[in-house]
Protein backbone atom coordinates (compact mmCIF):
# COMPACT_ATOMS: atom_id res chain seq x y z
CA UNK A 1 0.00 0.00 0.00
CA UNK A 2 1.72 3.06 -0.87
CA UNK A 3 1.29 5.91 1.49
CA UNK A 4 0.78 9.55 0.19
CA UNK A 5 1.96 12.69 1.74
CA UNK A 6 -0.21 15.05 3.43
CA UNK A 7 -0.20 17.11 0.36
CA UNK A 8 -0.39 14.29 -2.34
CA UNK A 9 -3.51 13.58 -0.37
CA UNK A 10 -5.04 16.55 -0.49
CA UNK A 11 -4.58 17.12 -4.01
CA UNK A 12 -6.16 13.51 -4.66
CA UNK A 13 -9.08 14.53 -2.59
CA UNK A 14 -9.62 17.53 -4.39
CA UNK A 15 -9.43 15.66 -8.00
CA UNK A 16 -11.61 13.15 -6.78
CA UNK A 17 -14.22 16.09 -5.96
CA UNK A 18 -13.76 17.59 -9.23
CA UNK A 19 -14.19 14.55 -11.31
CA UNK A 20 -17.75 13.47 -8.98
CA UNK A 21 -18.72 17.46 -9.69
CA UNK A 22 -18.14 17.27 -13.76
CA UNK A 23 -19.84 13.94 -13.55
CA UNK A 24 -22.55 15.42 -11.45
CA UNK A 25 -22.86 18.00 -14.40
CA UNK A 26 -23.30 15.40 -17.19
CA UNK A 27 -25.92 14.07 -15.51
CA UNK A 28 -29.78 15.13 -16.51
CA UNK A 29 -32.37 14.20 -14.05
CA UNK A 30 -35.60 14.02 -15.22
CA UNK A 31 -37.41 16.45 -12.75
CA UNK A 32 -40.35 16.62 -15.11
CA UNK A 33 -41.60 13.43 -14.22
CA UNK A 34 -41.32 13.70 -10.74
CA UNK A 35 -45.51 14.17 -10.28
CA UNK A 36 -45.74 11.60 -13.20
CA UNK A 37 -43.83 8.14 -12.56
CA UNK A 38 -46.06 6.09 -14.74
CA UNK A 39 -45.35 8.36 -17.42
CA UNK A 40 -41.63 7.91 -16.84
CA UNK A 41 -41.79 4.00 -16.38
CA UNK A 42 -43.71 4.07 -20.05
CA UNK A 43 -41.40 6.55 -21.57
CA UNK A 44 -38.21 6.27 -20.09
CA UNK A 45 -38.24 2.32 -19.45
CA UNK A 46 -40.67 1.20 -22.38
CA UNK A 47 -42.89 -0.57 -20.43
CA UNK A 48 -46.29 -0.96 -22.25
CA UNK A 49 -48.93 1.42 -20.88
CA UNK A 50 -51.76 -1.33 -20.51
CA UNK A 51 -49.77 -3.55 -18.63
CA UNK A 52 -49.68 -0.73 -15.82
CA UNK A 53 -53.02 0.88 -16.39
CA UNK A 54 -55.24 -2.44 -16.39
CA UNK A 55 -58.23 -0.74 -16.80
CA UNK A 56 -57.00 0.08 -20.39
CA UNK A 57 -57.61 -3.40 -21.56
CA UNK A 58 -60.95 -4.64 -23.54
CA UNK A 59 -63.64 -6.30 -20.42
CA UNK A 60 -62.69 -3.50 -17.90
CA UNK A 61 -66.06 -1.09 -18.58
CA UNK A 62 -68.07 -4.42 -17.16
CA UNK A 63 -65.46 -4.94 -14.67
CA UNK A 64 -66.50 -4.75 -11.01
CA UNK A 65 -63.24 -4.38 -8.73
CA UNK A 66 -62.34 -6.87 -6.08
CA UNK A 67 -59.23 -4.73 -4.70
CA UNK A 68 -58.21 -0.77 -5.32
CA UNK A 69 -59.23 -0.07 -8.74
CA UNK A 70 -55.85 0.57 -10.74
CA UNK A 71 -53.61 -0.41 -7.72
CA UNK A 72 -50.59 0.29 -9.71
CA UNK A 73 -51.73 3.72 -10.32
CA UNK A 74 -52.94 3.98 -7.18
CA UNK A 75 -49.31 3.05 -5.66
CA UNK A 76 -47.61 5.39 -8.15
CA UNK A 77 -50.27 8.37 -7.59
CA UNK A 78 -49.49 7.84 -3.61
CA UNK A 79 -45.50 8.32 -4.28
CA UNK A 80 -46.19 11.27 -5.96
CA UNK A 81 -48.50 12.43 -3.79
CA UNK A 82 -44.72 12.16 -1.23
CA UNK A 83 -47.29 9.74 1.15
CA UNK A 84 -46.62 6.11 1.99
CA UNK A 85 -47.95 3.48 0.49
CA UNK A 86 -48.42 -0.23 2.31
CA UNK A 87 -49.66 -2.69 -0.47
CA UNK A 88 -50.98 -6.21 0.12
CA UNK A 89 -51.32 -8.11 -2.84
CA UNK A 90 -52.30 -11.44 -4.80
CA UNK A 91 -49.26 -13.51 -6.23
CA UNK A 92 -48.45 -13.32 -9.62
CA UNK A 93 -49.58 -9.87 -10.25
CA UNK A 94 -46.25 -7.89 -11.15
CA UNK A 95 -46.00 -6.08 -7.99
CA UNK A 96 -41.98 -6.61 -7.61
CA UNK A 97 -41.86 -5.56 -11.32
CA UNK A 98 -43.48 -2.14 -10.38
CA UNK A 99 -41.53 -1.64 -7.44
CA UNK A 100 -37.82 -2.06 -9.30
CA UNK A 101 -39.78 0.52 -11.85
CA UNK A 102 -40.97 2.90 -8.90
CA UNK A 103 -37.20 2.38 -7.08
CA UNK A 104 -35.34 3.49 -10.58
CA UNK A 105 -38.30 6.22 -11.14
CA UNK A 106 -36.93 7.89 -7.95
CA UNK A 107 -33.68 7.86 -8.54
CA UNK A 108 -33.61 9.70 -11.99
CA UNK A 109 -35.77 11.91 -10.06
CA UNK A 110 -34.31 13.25 -7.73
CA UNK A 111 -30.48 14.17 -7.51
CA UNK A 112 -28.92 12.88 -4.73
CA UNK A 113 -31.42 10.39 -3.89
CA UNK A 114 -31.04 7.21 -1.92
CA UNK A 115 -33.18 4.27 -1.92
CA UNK A 116 -33.20 1.59 0.85
CA UNK A 117 -34.80 -2.19 0.39
CA UNK A 118 -35.59 -4.46 3.10
CA UNK A 119 -36.52 -8.36 2.77
CA UNK A 120 -36.06 -10.88 5.54
CA UNK A 121 -33.74 -12.69 3.65
CA UNK A 122 -30.90 -12.21 1.44
CA UNK A 123 -32.22 -14.45 -1.14
CA UNK A 124 -35.39 -12.69 -1.66
CA UNK A 125 -34.03 -9.45 -2.31
CA UNK A 126 -32.01 -10.70 -5.44
CA UNK A 127 -35.02 -12.85 -6.31
CA UNK A 128 -37.31 -10.40 -7.04
CA UNK A 129 -36.65 -6.54 -7.17
CA UNK A 130 -33.45 -6.58 -7.61
CA UNK A 131 -33.61 -9.11 -10.46
CA UNK A 132 -36.67 -7.29 -12.18
CA UNK A 133 -33.89 -3.70 -11.83
CA UNK A 134 -31.15 -6.09 -13.58
CA UNK A 135 -33.45 -6.55 -16.71
CA UNK A 136 -34.93 -2.68 -16.35
CA UNK A 137 -31.14 -1.67 -16.35
CA UNK A 138 -30.11 -1.73 -20.04
CA UNK A 139 -32.96 1.18 -20.78
CA UNK A 140 -31.81 2.49 -17.46
CA UNK A 141 -28.48 3.05 -18.34
CA UNK A 142 -28.94 4.40 -21.52
CA UNK A 143 -30.25 7.95 -19.54
CA UNK A 144 -27.68 7.58 -17.36
CA UNK A 145 -24.48 6.38 -18.64
CA UNK A 146 -22.32 6.37 -15.46
CA UNK A 147 -24.98 4.71 -13.19
CA UNK A 148 -22.70 1.34 -12.32
CA UNK A 149 -25.20 -1.99 -10.63
CA UNK A 150 -23.26 -3.75 -8.97
CA UNK A 151 -24.45 -6.65 -6.17
CA UNK A 152 -27.41 -5.19 -3.80
CA UNK A 153 -26.11 -2.15 -4.23
CA UNK A 154 -26.68 0.69 -7.76
CA UNK A 155 -23.99 4.04 -7.60
CA UNK A 156 -25.39 6.81 -9.65
CA UNK A 157 -21.98 8.35 -9.42
CA UNK A 158 -18.73 6.08 -10.24
CA UNK A 159 -17.35 5.07 -6.22
CA UNK A 160 -20.10 7.27 -4.56
CA UNK A 161 -22.98 5.82 -2.34
CA UNK A 162 -24.24 9.54 -2.13
CA UNK A 163 -26.70 9.20 -4.54
CA UNK A 164 -27.90 5.46 -5.17
CA UNK A 165 -29.80 2.13 -3.65
CA UNK A 166 -28.39 -0.54 -1.57
CA UNK A 167 -30.20 -3.44 -0.09
CA UNK A 168 -30.22 -5.17 2.95
CA UNK A 169 -31.68 -8.71 4.68
CA UNK A 170 -33.11 -7.87 7.80
CA UNK A 171 -35.24 -10.98 8.84
CA UNK A 172 -35.55 -12.39 12.38
CA UNK A 173 -32.68 -14.96 11.23
CA UNK A 174 -30.47 -12.12 10.20
CA UNK A 175 -28.87 -11.48 14.16
CA UNK A 176 -28.98 -8.99 16.21
CA UNK A 177 -27.94 -5.68 14.24
CA UNK A 178 -31.37 -6.22 11.91
CA UNK A 179 -33.19 -3.44 12.87
CA UNK A 180 -29.89 -1.01 13.51
CA UNK A 181 -29.54 -1.46 9.55
CA UNK A 182 -33.11 0.18 8.95
CA UNK A 183 -32.04 2.96 10.76
CA UNK A 184 -29.37 6.37 10.67
CA UNK A 185 -30.09 6.65 6.98
CA UNK A 186 -30.74 10.34 6.40
CA UNK A 187 -30.95 12.09 2.76
CA UNK A 188 -33.68 14.82 1.82
CA UNK A 189 -35.03 12.62 -0.68
CA UNK A 190 -35.16 9.06 0.48
CA UNK A 191 -37.84 6.00 -0.17
CA UNK A 192 -36.98 3.09 2.03
CA UNK A 193 -38.69 -0.40 0.47
CA UNK A 194 -40.26 -3.41 2.57
CA UNK A 195 -40.04 -6.41 -0.02
CA UNK A 196 -41.86 -9.48 1.42
CA UNK A 197 -42.79 -7.26 4.44
CA UNK A 198 -45.18 -9.71 6.55
CA UNK A 199 -41.92 -11.57 7.30
CA UNK A 200 -39.91 -8.57 8.30
CA UNK A 201 -39.69 -7.87 12.11
CA UNK A 202 -41.69 -4.93 13.26
CA UNK A 203 -38.69 -3.38 15.02
CA UNK A 204 -37.37 -2.83 11.92
CA UNK A 205 -39.58 -0.81 10.81
CA UNK A 206 -40.23 0.66 13.69
CA UNK A 207 -36.45 1.67 13.27
CA UNK A 208 -37.31 2.69 9.72
CA UNK A 209 -40.18 4.72 10.91
CA UNK A 210 -37.92 6.95 13.43
CA UNK A 211 -35.41 7.70 10.05
CA UNK A 212 -38.02 8.91 7.77
CA UNK A 213 -37.75 12.59 9.30
CA UNK A 214 -36.98 15.06 5.98
CA UNK A 215 -40.94 15.24 4.04
CA UNK A 216 -39.69 13.46 1.06
CA UNK A 217 -38.60 10.63 3.29
CA UNK A 218 -41.32 7.92 1.72
CA UNK A 219 -41.89 4.36 2.77
CA UNK A 220 -43.33 1.46 0.18
CA UNK A 221 -44.38 -1.55 1.64
CA UNK A 222 -45.40 -4.55 -0.50
CA UNK A 223 -45.88 -8.33 0.24
CA UNK A 224 -48.35 -11.40 0.20
CA UNK A 225 -50.12 -11.08 3.57
CA UNK A 226 -50.38 -13.67 6.24
CA UNK A 227 -52.51 -12.35 8.73
CA UNK A 228 -53.82 -9.44 10.45
CA UNK A 229 -50.96 -9.52 13.19
CA UNK A 230 -48.30 -9.24 10.13
CA UNK A 231 -46.54 -6.18 9.61
CA UNK A 232 -47.31 -5.68 6.28
CA UNK A 233 -50.98 -5.51 7.64
CA UNK A 234 -50.58 -3.14 10.33
CA UNK A 235 -48.42 -0.79 8.15
CA UNK A 236 -50.95 -0.60 6.00
CA UNK A 237 -53.08 0.47 8.31
CA UNK A 238 -51.09 2.92 10.06
CA UNK A 239 -52.29 6.82 9.80
CA UNK A 240 -51.34 8.31 7.01
CA UNK A 241 -50.25 5.34 5.04
CA UNK A 242 -52.55 4.88 1.38
CA UNK A 243 -53.43 1.09 1.76
CA UNK A 244 -53.77 -0.67 -1.86
CA UNK A 245 -54.60 -3.78 -2.22
CA UNK A 246 -53.85 -5.98 -5.15
CA UNK A 247 -56.14 -8.53 -6.69
CA UNK A 248 -55.52 -11.43 -9.08
CA UNK A 249 -59.29 -10.95 -9.87
CA UNK A 250 -58.46 -7.92 -11.28
CA UNK A 251 -55.52 -8.46 -13.53
CA UNK A 252 -55.68 -7.86 -16.87
CA UNK A 253 -54.50 -11.88 -17.58
CA UNK A 254 -57.54 -12.64 -15.45
CA UNK A 255 -60.12 -10.28 -16.87
CA UNK A 256 -59.24 -10.75 -20.86
CA UNK A 257 -58.43 -14.01 -20.77
CA UNK A 258 -55.42 -12.73 -22.55
CA UNK A 259 -51.75 -12.98 -21.75
CA UNK A 260 -51.54 -9.23 -21.63
CA UNK A 261 -48.49 -9.44 -19.35
CA UNK A 262 -46.51 -12.48 -20.16
CA UNK A 263 -45.63 -15.13 -17.02
CA UNK A 264 -48.15 -13.35 -14.65
CA UNK A 265 -51.51 -14.80 -12.88
CA UNK A 266 -53.63 -16.68 -15.71
CA UNK A 267 -57.30 -16.98 -15.41
CA UNK A 268 -56.59 -20.78 -15.44
CA UNK A 269 -54.53 -20.64 -12.25
CA UNK A 270 -57.18 -18.64 -10.21
CA UNK A 271 -59.80 -21.41 -11.20
CA UNK A 272 -57.25 -24.16 -10.42
CA UNK A 273 -56.88 -22.72 -6.93
CA UNK A 274 -60.68 -21.96 -6.34
CA UNK A 275 -61.46 -25.74 -7.08
CA UNK A 276 -58.62 -26.59 -4.70
CA UNK A 277 -58.97 -24.68 -2.13
CA UNK A 278 -62.39 -23.16 -1.89
CA UNK A 279 -63.37 -19.08 -1.95
CA UNK A 280 -63.75 -19.41 1.43
CA UNK A 281 -60.50 -21.03 2.55
CA UNK A 282 -57.69 -18.46 4.23
CA UNK A 283 -55.17 -19.37 1.05
CA UNK A 284 -57.64 -18.81 -1.69
CA UNK A 285 -58.27 -14.98 0.05
CA UNK A 286 -54.88 -14.29 1.00
CA UNK A 287 -53.33 -15.61 -2.50
CA UNK A 288 -55.81 -14.44 -5.06
CA UNK A 289 -57.27 -11.58 -3.24
CA UNK A 290 -54.66 -10.40 -1.49
CA UNK A 291 -56.83 -10.36 1.78
CA UNK A 292 -55.48 -10.76 5.22
CA UNK A 293 -57.05 -13.20 7.39
CA UNK A 294 -57.25 -13.05 11.05
CA UNK A 295 -54.41 -15.58 11.85
CA UNK A 296 -51.46 -16.98 9.52
CA UNK A 297 -52.26 -20.46 8.29
CA UNK A 298 -50.45 -22.09 10.95
CA UNK A 299 -51.69 -20.24 13.53
CA UNK A 300 -52.21 -22.67 16.88
CA UNK A 301 -55.79 -21.16 17.83
CA UNK A 302 -58.30 -19.37 15.42
CA UNK A 303 -60.08 -16.33 15.93
CA UNK A 304 -63.62 -17.73 15.16
CA UNK A 305 -62.52 -20.15 18.15
CA UNK A 306 -62.07 -16.45 20.66
CA UNK A 307 -64.92 -15.28 18.99
CA UNK A 308 -67.52 -17.76 19.76
CA UNK A 309 -65.85 -17.84 23.37
CA UNK A 310 -67.09 -13.85 23.94
CA UNK A 311 -70.72 -15.33 22.77
CA UNK A 312 -70.49 -17.29 25.99
CA UNK A 313 -68.92 -14.90 28.54
CA UNK A 314 -72.38 -14.34 30.07
CA UNK A 315 -73.50 -18.39 30.38
CA UNK A 316 -73.47 -19.07 33.93
CA UNK A 317 -72.88 -22.77 33.84
CA UNK A 318 -69.47 -22.03 33.02
CA UNK A 319 -69.11 -19.32 35.69
CA UNK A 320 -69.27 -22.32 38.52
CA UNK A 321 -65.77 -22.88 40.46
CA UNK A 322 -63.49 -21.08 42.36
CA UNK A 323 -61.80 -18.10 41.42
CA UNK A 324 -57.90 -18.53 39.48
CA UNK A 325 -55.19 -16.05 38.60
CA UNK A 326 -52.90 -16.44 35.89
CA UNK A 327 -50.03 -13.93 36.22
CA UNK A 328 -47.15 -12.90 33.61
CA UNK A 329 -44.25 -11.04 34.90
CA UNK A 330 -42.33 -8.26 33.48
CA UNK A 331 -39.78 -6.16 34.88
CA UNK A 332 -39.89 -2.79 32.41
CA UNK A 333 -41.57 0.29 32.87
CA UNK A 334 -42.18 1.41 28.95
CA UNK A 335 -41.48 -2.27 27.06
CA UNK A 336 -43.33 -5.56 27.72
CA UNK A 337 -46.00 -5.34 30.21
CA UNK A 338 -47.04 -7.51 33.14
CA UNK A 339 -50.91 -8.97 33.17
CA UNK A 340 -53.34 -10.86 35.26
CA UNK A 341 -56.16 -13.04 34.16
CA UNK A 342 -59.14 -13.45 36.50
CA UNK A 343 -61.10 -16.28 36.00
CA UNK A 344 -64.01 -17.83 37.62
CA UNK A 345 -64.35 -21.48 36.95
CA UNK A 346 -64.07 -21.82 33.11
CA UNK A 347 -64.65 -18.34 32.55
CA UNK A 348 -62.28 -15.71 32.06
CA UNK A 349 -63.81 -12.56 33.72
CA UNK A 350 -61.30 -10.05 32.77
CA UNK A 351 -57.29 -9.80 32.12
CA UNK A 352 -55.39 -6.74 32.24
CA UNK A 353 -52.20 -5.34 31.37
CA UNK A 354 -50.24 -2.66 33.05
CA UNK A 355 -46.58 -1.39 33.11
CA UNK A 356 -44.19 -3.93 35.62
CA UNK A 357 -40.96 -2.41 36.88
CA UNK A 358 -41.05 -4.59 40.01
CA UNK A 359 -41.52 -8.47 39.78
CA UNK A 360 -41.05 -8.41 43.61
CA UNK A 361 -43.46 -5.84 44.25
CA UNK A 362 -46.29 -7.63 42.09
CA UNK A 363 -45.42 -10.43 44.19
CA UNK A 364 -47.25 -8.65 46.96
CA UNK A 365 -50.19 -7.28 44.71
CA UNK A 366 -50.51 -10.78 44.01
CA UNK A 367 -50.88 -11.94 47.05
CA UNK A 368 -53.11 -9.54 48.49
CA UNK A 369 -55.23 -9.73 45.73
CA UNK A 370 -55.50 -13.45 46.64
CA UNK A 371 -56.24 -12.63 50.00
CA UNK A 372 -59.20 -10.47 49.22
CA UNK A 373 -60.62 -12.32 46.85
CA UNK A 374 -60.43 -15.59 48.63
CA UNK A 375 -58.03 -17.54 45.64
CA UNK A 376 -56.67 -20.68 46.67
CA UNK A 377 -52.64 -20.92 45.69
CA UNK A 378 -53.24 -24.11 44.12
CA UNK A 379 -55.28 -22.14 41.81
CA UNK A 380 -52.39 -19.54 40.76
CA UNK A 381 -50.24 -19.92 37.82
CA UNK A 382 -47.10 -17.68 37.81
CA UNK A 383 -44.43 -17.78 34.80
CA UNK A 384 -41.69 -18.36 37.20
CA UNK A 385 -39.07 -17.56 33.31
CA UNK A 386 -36.46 -14.95 34.26
CA UNK A 387 -37.93 -11.95 36.18
CA UNK A 388 -40.85 -14.21 37.29
CA UNK A 389 -38.50 -15.66 39.70
CA UNK A 390 -38.62 -12.25 42.05
CA UNK A 391 -42.37 -12.48 42.15
CA UNK A 392 -42.45 -16.96 43.06
CA UNK A 393 -40.25 -16.12 45.51
CA UNK A 394 -41.87 -12.90 47.28
CA UNK A 395 -45.17 -15.04 46.94
CA UNK A 396 -43.39 -18.03 48.92
CA UNK A 397 -42.35 -15.50 51.47
CA UNK A 398 -45.75 -14.91 52.48
CA UNK A 399 -46.40 -18.43 52.22
CA UNK A 400 -48.19 -18.34 48.85
CA UNK A 401 -47.35 -21.53 47.57
CA UNK A 402 -48.13 -21.04 43.71
CA UNK A 403 -47.84 -23.04 40.49
CA UNK A 404 -44.58 -21.51 39.51
CA UNK A 405 -44.74 -22.46 35.68
CA UNK A 406 -41.54 -22.42 33.23
CA UNK A 407 -42.45 -22.62 29.38
CA UNK A 408 -39.48 -24.57 28.83
CA UNK A 409 -39.94 -27.27 31.83
CA UNK A 410 -41.00 -30.82 30.92
CA UNK A 411 -44.52 -31.18 30.18
CA UNK A 412 -46.95 -32.76 32.51
CA UNK A 413 -48.97 -35.63 33.74
CA UNK A 414 -52.16 -34.97 31.93
CA UNK A 415 -55.15 -36.14 34.79
CA UNK A 416 -58.06 -37.99 33.84
CA UNK A 417 -61.25 -38.37 35.72
CA UNK A 418 -62.67 -41.77 36.44
CA UNK A 419 -65.09 -42.79 38.95
CA UNK A 420 -62.39 -44.39 42.07
CA UNK A 421 -60.81 -40.96 41.63
CA UNK A 422 -57.78 -39.32 39.60
CA UNK A 423 -55.29 -41.61 37.09
CA UNK A 424 -52.57 -40.19 34.96
CA UNK A 425 -52.21 -40.40 31.55
CA UNK A 426 -48.67 -40.72 29.50
CA UNK A 427 -50.25 -37.99 27.09
CA UNK A 428 -47.34 -35.42 28.26
CA UNK A 429 -45.07 -37.04 25.54
CA UNK A 430 -47.22 -35.63 23.00
CA UNK A 431 -45.57 -31.72 23.27
CA UNK A 432 -42.02 -30.52 23.40
CA UNK A 433 -42.48 -28.42 26.78
CA UNK A 434 -44.71 -27.36 29.50
CA UNK A 435 -45.30 -24.40 27.08
CA UNK A 436 -46.69 -26.24 24.56
CA UNK A 437 -48.70 -27.79 26.90
CA UNK A 438 -50.05 -25.07 28.50
CA UNK A 439 -51.29 -23.47 25.04
CA UNK A 440 -52.55 -26.87 23.39
CA UNK A 441 -54.45 -27.38 26.74
CA UNK A 442 -55.94 -23.67 25.99
CA UNK A 443 -56.47 -24.24 22.21
CA UNK A 444 -58.64 -27.91 22.83
CA UNK A 445 -60.88 -25.85 25.34
CA UNK A 446 -61.67 -22.86 22.84
CA UNK A 447 -62.15 -25.51 19.96
CA UNK A 448 -64.29 -27.80 21.74
CA UNK A 449 -66.61 -24.36 23.86
CA UNK A 450 -65.50 -25.14 26.81
CA UNK A 451 -64.88 -21.87 28.25
CA UNK A 452 -65.76 -18.18 28.28
CA UNK A 453 -63.82 -15.39 27.52
CA UNK A 454 -64.13 -11.48 27.30
CA UNK A 455 -64.55 -9.74 24.22
CA UNK A 456 -61.17 -8.46 24.21
CA UNK A 457 -59.40 -7.78 20.63
CA UNK A 458 -56.02 -7.08 22.21
CA UNK A 459 -56.57 -11.10 24.19
CA UNK A 460 -57.78 -12.10 20.86
CA UNK A 461 -54.78 -10.71 18.82
CA UNK A 462 -52.57 -12.14 21.62
CA UNK A 463 -54.24 -15.27 21.57
CA UNK A 464 -53.91 -15.74 17.42
CA UNK A 465 -50.87 -15.21 17.16
CA UNK A 466 -48.69 -18.05 18.27
CA UNK A 467 -47.74 -20.65 15.57
CA UNK A 468 -47.18 -24.31 16.11
CA UNK A 469 -45.64 -26.98 14.66
CA UNK A 470 -44.31 -30.91 14.94
CA UNK A 471 -41.06 -32.38 14.69
CA UNK A 472 -39.94 -34.99 16.45
CA UNK A 473 -43.57 -36.34 16.57
CA UNK A 474 -43.95 -34.05 19.29
CA UNK A 475 -46.02 -30.61 19.20
CA UNK A 476 -44.31 -27.03 19.42
CA UNK A 477 -45.30 -23.70 19.84
CA UNK A 478 -43.55 -20.38 19.06
CA UNK A 479 -41.79 -19.25 21.84
CA UNK A 480 -41.99 -15.56 23.33
CA UNK A 481 -38.87 -14.48 22.41
CA UNK A 482 -39.39 -15.46 18.58
CA UNK A 483 -43.01 -13.52 19.17
CA UNK A 484 -41.40 -11.09 20.78
CA UNK A 485 -38.62 -10.65 17.82
CA UNK A 486 -41.73 -10.69 15.84
CA UNK A 487 -43.88 -8.15 16.68
CA UNK A 488 -42.07 -6.05 18.70
CA UNK A 489 -43.53 -7.40 21.31
CA UNK A 490 -44.92 -9.71 24.54
CA UNK A 491 -48.38 -11.73 24.17
CA UNK A 492 -48.45 -10.65 27.84
CA UNK A 493 -52.82 -11.10 27.91
CA UNK A 494 -52.32 -13.93 26.23
CA UNK A 495 -49.86 -15.76 28.11
CA UNK A 496 -51.93 -14.92 31.53
CA UNK A 497 -55.04 -15.87 29.65
CA UNK A 498 -53.36 -19.47 29.33
CA UNK A 499 -51.60 -19.74 32.71
CA UNK A 500 -54.82 -19.17 34.75
CA UNK A 501 -56.94 -21.78 32.45
CA UNK A 502 -53.90 -24.34 33.41
CA UNK A 503 -54.27 -23.66 37.12
CA UNK A 504 -58.02 -23.15 37.18
CA UNK A 505 -59.72 -26.01 38.13
CA UNK A 506 -61.88 -28.15 36.28
CA UNK A 507 -65.23 -30.19 36.28
CA UNK A 508 -67.95 -30.44 39.09
CA UNK A 509 -66.95 -28.45 42.01
CA UNK A 510 -68.87 -27.75 45.43
CA UNK A 511 -68.31 -23.65 46.42
CA UNK A 512 -67.12 -23.70 50.17
CA UNK A 513 -69.73 -21.59 52.01
CA UNK A 514 -67.17 -18.99 53.21
CA UNK A 515 -64.70 -17.80 51.14
CA UNK A 516 -60.88 -18.50 51.63
CA UNK A 517 -58.74 -16.25 53.11
CA UNK A 518 -54.76 -16.66 51.96
CA UNK A 519 -54.54 -14.56 55.78
CA UNK A 520 -56.88 -17.21 57.83
CA UNK A 521 -53.76 -19.20 60.28
CA UNK A 522 -55.66 -22.57 60.12
CA UNK A 523 -56.50 -22.02 56.33
CA UNK A 524 -52.72 -21.55 55.72
CA UNK A 525 -51.31 -24.19 58.05
CA UNK A 526 -53.65 -26.61 56.01
CA UNK A 527 -51.90 -24.69 52.64
CA UNK A 528 -48.42 -25.01 53.41
CA UNK A 529 -49.54 -28.94 54.37
CA UNK A 530 -50.50 -29.87 51.25
CA UNK A 531 -48.60 -27.57 49.18
CA UNK A 532 -44.93 -28.40 50.15
CA UNK A 533 -44.48 -30.25 47.11
CA UNK A 534 -45.11 -27.35 44.97
CA UNK A 535 -42.62 -25.24 47.07
CA UNK A 536 -40.26 -28.17 46.74
CA UNK A 537 -40.90 -27.85 43.01
CA UNK A 538 -40.76 -24.18 42.67
CA UNK A 539 -37.46 -24.27 41.23
CA UNK A 540 -38.09 -26.81 38.59
CA UNK A 541 -41.59 -24.93 37.63
CA UNK A 542 -43.91 -28.01 37.54
CA UNK A 543 -47.62 -26.99 37.97
CA UNK A 544 -48.98 -27.90 41.27
CA UNK A 545 -51.66 -31.10 42.01
CA UNK A 546 -55.34 -31.06 41.86
CA UNK A 547 -57.68 -31.46 44.32
CA UNK A 548 -59.66 -35.01 44.09
CA UNK A 549 -62.47 -34.23 43.05
CA UNK A 550 -61.55 -32.71 39.93
CA UNK A 551 -62.65 -33.22 36.40
CA UNK A 552 -59.78 -32.91 33.39
CA UNK A 553 -61.95 -32.43 30.24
Amino acid sequence: MVMLSPRAARLALRYERLRRARARQRVQIHEEYRERPIDWIVEKLGVARETLVWSMNPGYDAHQWDGTPDPMVAIAEGLAAWQDVGVESGTGTGKSFFAACLILWFLACWEGARVFTFAPKEDQLRLYIWTEMRKLWPRFQEHFPHAQLLDLRIRMLPGSDEWGAVGYAVGIEAGKDSATRAQGMHAEHMLLVYEEMPGIPLPVLTAGENTVTAPHNLRLGLGNPDSQHDTLHQFCLSPGVRHVRISALDHPNVVTGQEVVPGAVSRERVQRRRERYGEDSSLYQRRVRGISPPQAEDALIRWEWCEAAAARYNDPALRQGPRALGVDVAASEKGDRGAIARWLGACLLEVVSFPCPDPVRLGLDVAVEMAISGVDPMHVGVDSVGVGSGTVNKLKELNCYVNALNGGARPEPELEYVEDGRVPVADEAKYADLRAQMWWQLREDLQHGRIALPRDEELFRDLTTPTWWTKGGKIWVESKEDIRKRLGRSPDKGDACVYGNWVRQRGKVQEPEQPISAWDKHVLEHEAEQSRRIGQRVGAGAAGPMPPDVEVF
